[in-house]
């Protein structure tokens, strides 16, 4: 079946914005819980390190029930702005976003993580 361009737009669109700037590393971080009995549906996610991580580190996005990792962007040595959209990738009912990162402490990076509830 071939979707019209409405149909494909509306399926990446998003209601929500989380936006958060950190300085140390983090494991296993909820920053999107859903309301009670829907899912998120994330639709993109930007990611801008101050260049000061080493290189091959990461902050990586996932599901906290299943661990399905929603995306996962590798860091260099240099300023480093990854924004992966659009993308399409739904959680379980009542399953959270979280995010781990190995930067470092006082690495400073900001994350945006544009999502939809659905029920």
């Amino acid at each position: 079946m071939i979707k019209s361009q409405t149909t494909i737009a509306n399926a990446h669109d998003f209601t929500d914005t989380f936006t958060a700037e950190y300085d140390k590393n983090h494991d296993a971080l909820t920053i999107i819980t859903p309301t009670s009995g829907k899912k998120i549906k994330v639709t993109g996610v930007f990611v801008s390190t101050e260049g000061a991580a080493t290189a091959g580190q990461r902050v990586r996005f996932y599901f906290d029930t299943s661990g399905d990792t929603i995306a996962t962007a590798v860091c260099t040595n240099a300023v480093t702005n990854v924004s992966i959209q659009p993308i399409l990738i739904k959680g379980a009912v009542n399953e959270s976003v979280s995010i781990t990162s190995n930067l470092g402490d006082d690495k400073n990076y900001f994350i945006a993580v544009n999502y939809r509830e659905e029920g």
